[in-house]
């Protein structure tokens, strides 16, 4: 019976820099994801990328039973650091861990009636792996902030046009990004009725 969630993505290592601290923490959308079905009571099951030494982020989730980990050489990790105004820079490291479908053929699809994608790099999330999803009968949600981010030479989170988005689109039911995500994703200079029905039309 088609009655569960599944949320796909990386697990993140989170460095917090203040002119006071430094903490680490768990992160990533599909940390916050469970944690938010947890606290409605939605059934849902985790699938994520992590390295065996950053196993220890995991008991950050309200439980480990539903998650299926896929083990990777580096987890990984975006690092905030705050000025004395409270002003954030982002600096990530983005290994390529994609999510393939040998990761997920393992997992019977037919309890979930929904997938959440949830890159948060461009690599993480191939279009073959949601097309996979939407083959086997599940409603696709993409939060599509992953796909517009990269690092330039010094780690430095940039946004970009969203690559090649047409393989991506065509096996995406719900697409979510805000007001800037959605500019830079479809290369537009504001957003209009006329040229979101057009994007969704196409």
């Amino acid at each position: 019976m088609q009655n569960k969630i599944l949320t796909i993505g990386p697990i993140t290592k989170d460095i917090i820099i203040t002119p006071q601290s430094r903490n680490s923490q768990t992160g990533g959308s599909v940390f916050y994801q469970s944690k938010a079905l947890h606290l409605i009571n939605t059934p849902h099951d985790v699938v994520l990328t992590i390295a065996d030494d950053d196993l220890k982020l995991l008991n950050s989730f309200d439980s480990q039973e539903n998650i299926k980990t896929i083990i990777t050489k580096q987890t990984m990790q975006y690092t905030n650091i705050y000025d004395e105004s409270m002003q954030r820079t982002q600096k990530a490291t983005l290994p390529e861990n994609p999510i393939g479908i040998d990761n997920i053929k393992d997992i019977n699809l037919s309890q979930y009636h929904t997938a959440i994608i949830s890159p948060l790099c461009e690599y993480d999330i191939p279009p073959e792996t949601i097309k996979y999803l939407k083959q086997n009968n599940l409603k696709t949600t993409i939060v599509a902030q992953g796909y517009l981010r990269s690092t330039d030479k010094d780690g430095n989170i940039k946004r970009h046009e969203w690559n090649n988005k047409d393989a991506y689109l065509k096996y995406a039911d719900t697409i979510i990004l805000d007001d800037e995500e959605t500019k830079k994703a479809f290369n537009l200079n504001e957003i209009t009725d006329d040229n979101i029905n057009e994007i969704l039309k196409k």
